[in-house]
């Protein structure tokens, strides 16, 4: 090969996908024509199924470390008829447990946290299992979801005022035993049982205020989402400038009980906090909130508002070992470790180590979940992309409101998949997946994301 020449060519695909990723635009040209046809139309007719119709759908697939698709379908505002793109800004759901694990972990490099110390000691208060009072909760075991904290029946409810130790004594089961707790002896805290739970990251946020004396919404923004250049954020009154606000996604059922009774032929119903073009109204008494008492006001289990390219952006950022267009955001070795399996299934029926959450968790690091290409089966394993499989990676998933959402990565061949589904149409118990626990929708749009953007396969 002439040298000369091979010095020109890559250099100058350097400075263009690095132009593609700071704008965050997908390279068309790396995909070609056929497979982007193909895929235009597979999403939209996912979109447009009768049977199973979305509200809206926004996607963005990496291959070789570079954006080569992105797509929206739908409308972030049904009432308004306006089009989702790619400013709409989605609330994500539990994809942000990973994006403030991010931001926890960088207190981590910074000394300011021990992963493996008694939390109590950041939170000013005792913090343990009554069932298990000589068992240490460490941030370690909240980030892997083994401390033995288990989430209410209802939601959590936090407001300003209501510090963590309270809502953490609460009690409403016969006999007066703990909420957020587990009394059974193989799932102690320290004893690395599994089971998912969103109050884990409210503790974990608050811990992230304590020692970082900020806001949680703002330390968020400083040292997650600003360095990257993103917009959104945990608490969109504060986080969003007035033009950003009215790029939030309205997410939708077609339910008007919530998600009791649906009519896939029938209206939208707004769902969820956010509506498209109203702007964000501001947390009650937030003026009177003490930095450190309770983050779990701001939703850092769940209410991250980002785009498809936002997402891809932090996705990028994990794959490439911590950094994003030249700015470094962990060390190779956090990523490497938030990576690495905390937790693996033990396929022992009669003493499992965790709940596999309707079969779909089978490992999990630190604010990640692995993808381990279970599958097969229907409406069972973690497969991804394929009944094929052939996928393994990292990431984390998302269903709230209506909406689900997925972030997919192999941090090896530097390929991933994001998904934002604005609202359902149809129970999703309807609509299960053939050879994975992912509900038919996803399954559907991962497999055209893998086949027609990762592999290029037009056939």
């Amino acid at each position: 090969m002439n040298l000369s020449i091979r010095h020109l060519v890559v250099p100058l695909l350097a400075v263009t996908a690095l132009l593609l990723a700071a704008c965050g635009g997908s390279d068309d040209s790396l995909l070609p024509e056929a497979a982007k046809t193909k895929l235009d139309a597979e999403l939209n007719a996912e979109v447009a199924n009768p049977a199973h119709p979305l509200s809206s759908l926004a996607v963005l697939a990496i291959r070789n470390n570079t954006v080569v698709y992105d797509g929206y379908f739908g409308q972030r505002s049904v009432e308004n008829a306006l089009p989702a793109d790619a400013d709409t800004l989605y609330r994500i759901a539990s994809i942000s447990k990973t994006v403030t694990s991010i931001g926890f972990m960088k207190l981590v490099e910074q000394g300011l946290v021990d992963l493996d110390a008694d939390v109590g000691t950041y939170l000013g208060f005792v913090l343990r299992n009554p069932a298990f009072p000589g068992a240490a909760i460490t941030p370690r075991m909240l980030l892997s979801h083994t401390a033995s904290m288990r989430d209410p029946q209802d939601a959590i409810g936090v407001s300003v005022g209501f510090g963590l130790a309270t809502m953490l004594a609460q009690t409403d089961a016969p006999g007066g035993a703990p909420l957020y707790w587990t009394s059974e002896a193989g799932e102690a805290a320290g004893a690395g049982f599994f089971t998912y739970a969103n109050v884990n990251f409210i503790v974990l946020a608050t811990i992230a205020e304590q020692v970082s004396q900020q806001r949680f919404d703002l330390y968020i923004k400083q040292a997650v989402l600003d360095p990257l250049g993103l917009k959104g954020g945990f608490y969109p009154a504060a986080n969003l400038a007035p033009a950003e606000a009215t790029n939030l996604a309205t997410l939708y059922r077609k339910s008007a009980d919530g998600g009791g009774t649906w009519n896939a032929s029938g209206a939208w119903f707004a769902q969820g906090p956010d509506r498209s073009g109203v702007a964000p109204t501001a947390l009650t008494n937030i003026d009177a909130y003490v930095v450190g008492s309770n983050a779990g006001i701001f939703g850092p289990q769940g209410s991250l508002r980002l785009s498809a390219r936002g997402l891809g952006s932090v996705m990028q950022m994990l794959m490439n070992q911590g950094s994003f267009n030249g700015v470094v955001i962990l060390a190779p070795a956090t990523v490497a470790l938030m990576t690495t399996p905390q937790w693996t299934y033990n396929e022992t029926p009669a003493a499992p180590n965790g709940d596999t959450y309707y079969e779909l968790f089978y490992q999990w690091g630190l604010g990640l979940q692995i993808f381990t290409d279970r599958g097969g089966s229907a409406a069972s394993g973690d497969r991804v992309g394929s009944a094929a499989g052939g996928f393994k990676g990292a990431g984390h998933l998302g269903e709230a409101y209506g909406l689900l959402s997925g972030m997919i990565f192999d941090p090896v061949a530097k390929n991933g998949m994001v998904y934002l589904i604005g609202g359902l149409g149809d129970d999703p118990n309807n609509y299960l997946g053939s050879y994975s626990a992912f509900f038919g929708w996803e399954e559907a749009i991962l497999n055209s994301l893998y086949q027609r953007a990762i592999l290029q396969n037009v056939n």
